[in-house]
């Protein structure tokens, strides 16, 4: 059971970092849990924020290379994801 608290919908994108289900927030706290959910497929994926970014207009997440895979193929390149905050 995952309690989920605030959610928002944007794009994600992937960048090849530490090779593991990692992640960039400009607005969530590193060290904090999120699950990721693209938009198109309903497939996600639970990653930790460990860096600082996207920067491209509308996007709200920047997965790592590994996570990205587990919900889209990487010639995706961007996508429309919803994050929500893992609480427990």
């Amino acid at each position: 059971y995952m309690k989920l608290g605030k959610a928002a919908k944007g794009q994600g994108t992937w960048y090849a970092w530490k090779g593991g289900l990692f992640a960039a927030s400009t607005t969530i706290p590193w060290g904090s849990f999120v699950k990721v959910t693209n938009t198109s497929n309903g497939k996600s994926v639970v990653v930790q924020i460990n860096d600082y970014g996207p920067q491209g207009k509308g996007r709200i997440i920047d997965l790592d290379k590994v996570a990205f895979q587990k919900i889209a193929s990487l010639g995706a390149g961007v996508i429309g994801v919803k994050v929500e905050e893992v609480l427990n």
